[in-house]
This record gives structure tokens, C-alpha cells and sequence, in this order.
């Protein structure tokens, strides 16, 4: 039988994701990781690594990331969230470009709910008019397969 996958493509070994975040709060609040079906979180059942990144927009009053944070999760709803790994700023981000990165592995999910299987990521802005681009990556599949990464145009 013949290999399933490209050897050789980068979107074989990782799934990849960009989402808009614009909460319209100061709260913190579950970032839509799947637009397509409104699903927060993605689930981990064949992945190993995780990594969140968080590049604060153009938007007119950029102001503080209070809180960036890779969570836990017993659905894709995000119920019984529990942080993982969170953002701990020795300059936080507050103007147009900055960006900073998170990550974390199943092992470390697990560790702090066993129970989990799923992952996502929340963030709390200073101001609610402030908005940001979320990319989002599960990585080192168990079974790498073509297209994990996937385009999306609405």
C-alpha cells in the first residue's frame, strides 16, 4: 500500500490556523479557533504539540494583553477549562505588531486535566475596542496525513 501522506509537506506534520480575534470586551475571553463549525476549541486526540501565537492588530487604541493563555478543555465548548500554560509579560504587548508565542504538549495537558481532549486559547485585552490575529498550530501528529493545513476563505 502507498504512503498516505507527502513526505516532504510541511502541512502533512502540523495543522495550522489564523483566526480574527475582535471579543469587543475586556474580559477574558475563548478565542474561536474554528470559524467553520463556531467550535473554540480543537480537539487533541492525535496530536503531541500545541503553540498559540498572538500578534495585536491595527486596530485604532491598541491597549495592554492583560492575559494569553493555551487552556485545557473536556468539550469543544471549552467546559471545564483549565490553563495549561499562560503569558507571563516582561513587557506586555500594547501597540500594533507586537506579538508573543505560547506553547505547550499533550503531556503537559494532561497533567493538568486528565481528562481533557480538547485545547484552546484565551485571551483578556485592557480594552474592549482592542482586537488581534490568533494563529494556532497542533502539531507532530501521531499519523501525518496531507492536508492538516487547510485554506479558508469565507
Amino acid at each position: 500500500m502507498p504512503a498516505t501522506y507527502d513526505a516532504h509537506s510541511l502541512r502533512a506534520r502540523a495543522e495550522r490556523r489564523m483566526v480574527f480575534f475582535d471579543p469587543g470586551a475586556s474580559t477574558l475571553t475563548l478565542v474561536d479557533l474554528d470559524p467553520v463549525t463556531s467550535a473554540e476549541c480543537l480537539p487533541i486526540e492525535t496530536f503531541r504539540r500545541f503553540q498559540a501565537g498572538l500578534l495585536i492588530a491595527g486596530s485604532a487604541t491598541p491597549s495592554d494583553v492583560d492575559q494569553f493563555q493555551i487552556i485545557a478543555a473536556t468539550d469543544a465548548d471549552g467546559g471545564g477549562a483549565v490553563v495549561v500554560v499562560a503569558q507571563s509579560f516582561a513587557a506586555t504587548p500594547d501597540a500594533t505588531g507586537d506579538y508573543a508565542w505560547l506553547e505547550c504538549d499533550v503531556e503537559q495537558i494532561h497533567e493538568v486535566l486528565p481528562t481533557a481532549t480538547h485545547v484552546g486559547v484565551r485571551v483578556e485585552f485592557a480594552d474592549a475596542a482592542s482586537e488581534a490575529t490568533i494563529y494556532f498550530e497542533r502539531a507532530d501528529p501521531y499519523y501525518p496525513r496531507s492536508g492538516l493545513t487547510a485554506d479558508y476563505v469565507a
